[in-house]
């Protein structure tokens, strides 16, 4: 049961090598595109994904809380600190899942992920 988690059963294009992060295509443009088969492949894309996603809007929403306390109290720059700190343990959480989850998946029906799916 766990060489089949972790071995694709279809077979890799000679010559595979990992996209580099982020690796972004034009969608409509499939020519150009970059895929990945191994699931560690998949959840590591999934989880740089989520930590500059969730950083960014946990760290605008902390700078907007420091700015609103800023002059009321000398304990506001806590707020980003606290946000970012959250944003990377709920990114990490949910990346790790959400990848290993996709790469299970797309293993599983030996489909070929893009580097765009982590991304959406």
């Amino acid at each position: 049961m766990s060489d089949l988690l972790e071995t694709p059963i279809f077979s890799v294009p000679d010559g595979y090598q990992v996209p580099k992060w982020p690796s972004l295509y034009n969608p409509f443009r499939p020519s150009e595109g970059y895929y990945m088969y191994h699931r560690d492949d998949i959840l590591r894309f999934t989880l740089l994904w989520s930590l500059v996603l969730f950083t960014g809007v946990y760290g605008a929403a902390g700078l907007w809380g420091y700015l609103v306390f800023a002059r009321r109290t000398k304990l506001a720059i806590l707020i980003p600190v606290l946000f970012l700190a959250t944003a990377g343990i709920m990114a990490a959480l949910s990346g790790i899942v959400f990848g290993y989850v996709l790469g299970v998946v797309y293993n599983a029906g030996a489909f070929r992920m893009s580097t765009w799916t982590p991304f959406l």
